[in-house]
């Protein structure tokens, strides 16, 4: 039938994590290789990678309410990387969308493990 959802759970943390960690290194290193006229790179880290990175105790600690926040702010990230899009930016949009594929599923498998799978309701 499948996967376990407990074996499911590890590779949906194992890439929730390189996503994380590969977003956050993205975003350190992007106004090096893509560097903005007239900007200071570290503000532009600081306002890209700050508040991703106060997210990294609960994610380190596999918090699902963390995961789930964290998911509700990277779809402000999204919206931005959508709106300002530029060539460079299919790297961070990549990252983007898998950190938050892989952190929804990691829940759901994470969730499945403890609990089981959903139980059926019987129609009437």
């Amino acid at each position: 039938m499948g996967m376990e959802y407990k074996q499911k759970r590890r590779y949906s943390r194992f890439a929730s994590l390189t996503s994380y960690w590969g977003l956050l290194g993205y975003f350190c290193a992007s106004p090096f290789i893509y560097p903005v006229a007239g900007t200071n790179p570290m503000v532009i880290i600081g306002v890209k990678a700050l508040p991703l990175l106060a997210f990294a105790p609960g994610v380190m600690r596999e918090n699902r309410r963390t995961l789930a926040w964290l998911c509700f702010v990277l779809l402000i990230y999204f919206i931005f990387t959508v709106a300002m899009w530029q060539p460079q930016n299919w790297a961070s949009m990549v990252l983007i969308v898998s950190l938050f594929v892989s952190a929804m599923m990691h829940i759901r498998w994470h969730n499945r493990a403890l609990n089981g799978p959903p139980v059926k309701r019987q129609r009437r």
